[in-house]
């Protein structure tokens, strides 16, 4: 689990992400606090790409896997636990919740994300259509879901 965790952490920290918190085998992560920055949906997607890579990378008896779940969207933060992720900072609102389903939809090491994130990224990256899913959050309306391939140009 700290062989997981550190190479999730060095990528996530690099591309300017915050861990949050823990959960279980998972993790929550922001980008764009507590600074918000004009590329932070770009950000998400480049460390979630480079987290399936580490992940895979990480050596054992067993072979880990990672599905890794993009929402963007307004959230409210609170301060608690700044800095630490042992000490768990709280989002509200839905998009950590649409993110935490997203994950759901992804293939075995794969990057999975919402309609806001996509629109934010296309440009940059080569994407697969799910279509839509539907949350107990969200009855009755469809969350459009892309499969994050990889970076355009590859």
């Amino acid at each position: 689990m700290q062989s997981y965790q550190k190479a999730c952490g060095e990528v996530i920290e690099r591309h300017g992400g915050h861990i949050s918190q823990y959960h279980g085998d998972g993790m929550e992560v922001y980008f764009g606090w507590p600074a918000a920055r004009e590329d932070s949906a770009e950000s998400a997607v480049r460390a979630g790409l480079e987290v399936v890579d580490a992940v895979t990378s990480i050596g054992g008896l067993e072979r880990l896997s990672v599905r890794v779940g993009i929402c963007t969207g307004i959230v409210v933060i609170s301060e608690t636990g700044y800095g630490d992720p042992s000490i768990p900072s709280a989002a509200v609102g839905d998009t950590p919740y649409i993110a935490a389903r997203l994950q759901t939809f992804a293939r075995s090491n794969s990057v999975v994300i919402a309609e806001s994130t996509d629109r934010l990224v296309r440009a940059r990256f080569e994407r697969e259509g799910i279509g839509a899913a539907e949350f107990e959050r969200h009855r009755g309306t469809g969350i459009r879901v892309s499969s994050e391939a990889r970076p355009r140009g590859l």
